[in-house]
């Protein structure tokens, strides 16, 4: 991975990882009283790209691409281990330092398509959570909103909003287009921290929420 600077105001990420995955299972049947062994090898390379620019020393705007994987634990409803699912992340925004640095406020807007999402199984009436099956692509689409103020008089005060609209988009198992259970379409957190000085100096207490 480098980041090259190739003008006054222009930044460059560039990435990637070359990987060797071996998940192995034996699932063992008390039904059939026999064990399935089986095997899952790859060698994913997972790219990374991403491009800044800096109008001012107070704004950035970028957009970037990245690519990784999940390994998935379990087994199929044969006993098989399961492939490794890939994730695409899209990502645009930018981030700004306000009253002189007093407060930075970061907008960021994603797309995240996750192919072979792998989730239990509901064949057959199953209630075992090791076994699972991939349900084909689920793509999320939200904006993240963060703002948070530099330290005043030993306060750092941080706060988030994030939209997040999780859907199949393609399955053999759930309609294409509804949503994904049990993923909350808002969030919102904050926090504030103090940080002690004199003989204290480098510790803090804090709250989240």
């Amino acid at each position: 991975q480098d980041l090259v600077s190739f003008a006054a105001d222009w930044k460059l990420l560039i990435g990637g990882r070359l990987g060797y995955v071996q998940s192995l299972s034996n699932a063992y049947s008390y039904a059939a009283a026999k064990s399935t062994a089986s095997a899952v090898y790859a060698h994913p390379f997972t790219p990374r790209v991403g491009i800044v620019w800096q109008p001012s020393g107070a704004i950035s705007l970028f957009t970037s691409y990245s690519n990784s994987f999940n390994t998935n634990t379990g087994t199929d409803t044969a006993g098989k281990a399961l492939p490794l699912s890939f994730i695409n992340q899209y990502e645009a925004g930018f981030k700004s330092d306000l009253f002189d640095r007093l407060f930075s406020f970061n907008v960021t807007a994603y797309r995240i398509v996750n192919s072979n999402l792998a989730q239990m199984s509901l064949a057959n009436g199953n209630t075992n959570t090791n076994i699972k099956e991939l349900t084909g692509q689920v793509t999320s689409k939200g904006v993240e909103v963060e703002l948070a103020t530099k330290p005043i008089h030993g306060f750092t005060i941080m706060g988030g909003y994030s939209y997040n609209d999780a859907r199949y988009t393609q399955s053999n198992t759930y309609p294409k287009g509804s949503k994904i259970q049990y993923a909350p379409a808002n969030i919102v957190t904050g926090s504030v921290w103090y940080g002690f000085g004199g003989a204290l100096k480098g510790l803090g207490i804090g709250v989240t929420g």
